[in-house]
């Protein structure tokens, strides 16, 4: 049994050099595992291949890797087939359950490993469950989901995180450059922070160079600052709907709030 990056790459000297090889390294998240275990193309043989899955793209920049491919959402009926798999254990949900599997794939917006949690969740379920569990998930969101999301999130330096925080509460779909100008006067380095979000793929800048973001991962960002104080939003350090705000103002509750920005 292998139990260390610096172990691996003996293993792959000794018993992989000059050979054809196809090497897969699953959820890279240093760079050292990249170095020890593909340090490169001259480690095996002509014909070989290596395929690396990461959250993180520029580690493969960082190694020199110039063939890359990012997976995509799935479309509606993909999805649909996904989410079955793993509820029903076939392709196609029963005819009663149509409707809830068509919101329960809107909700996941193509995310695979959304898709096959919420699918698992809701397995064996009863209809009127499946309804209060969706409609649960509008306010607060899936837990286990969450988890899996934050953890790119948990790797980010405390200005990153700040960034990812103010875009998914306030500047998801505006123009960058504006942006930009808005986070560099709270000094948060946004150029670069940007770019790190961008790599992790929990950002993205369409071809009007306005701001993407996955629903889901907004909903992450906004349920992160929820947490902060579930039931006092004087509390949080960020506002954004228009009820909470309203409520602060009114009963003159703020105490903590870092930025509060309406743009």
């Amino acid at each position: 049994m292998v139990t260390s990056c610096h172990q691996g790459a003996n293993v792959i000297e000794k018993r992989l050099h000059n050979k054809r090889v196809l090497l897969v390294l699953d959820d890279v998240d240093h760079r050292d595992q990249l170095d020890n275990l593909a340090g490169g193309p001259d480690w095996f043989g002509p014909g070989s291949r290596i395929i690396v899955t990461t959250r993180d793209k520029h580690l493969l920049t960082a190694h020199g890797v110039t063939s890359t491919y990012k997976a995509k959402e799935l479309d509606f009926h993909e999805s649909s087939e996904l989410f079955s798999w793993n509820s029903f254990k076939r392709d196609k949900p029963p005819n009663d359950y149509v409707k809830l599997v068509g919101r329960a794939v809107c909700y996941t917006k193509g995310l695979p490993l959304a898709l096959t949690v919420l699918g698992s969740h809701l397995c064996g379920r009863s209809i009127e469950e499946w309804k209060d569990a969706l409609d649960s998930y509008e306010l607060i969101p899936n837990k286990e989901i969450q988890e899996i999301l934050k953890i790119s999130f948990n790797g980010l330096e405390h200005f990153q995180k700040e960034v990812f925080l103010d875009i998914a509460c306030f500047f998801k779909g505006e123009k960058k450059d504006d942006i930009v100008d808005i986070l560099r006067s709270c000094d948060l380095f946004p150029v670069i922070s940007i770019r790190v979000l961008i790599d992790k793929s929990l950002l993205a800048i369409n071809e009007h160079n306005m701001l993407s973001m996955h629903d889901l991962l907004e909903d992450m960002g906004k349920e992160i600052v929820r947490e902060e104080s579930p039931n006092e939003p004087g509390e949080r350090s960020r506002l954004w709907f228009h009820k909470d705000v309203c409520e602060v103002l009114t009963k003159q509750t703020v105490r903590k709030i870092s930025l509060l920005i309406s743009y």
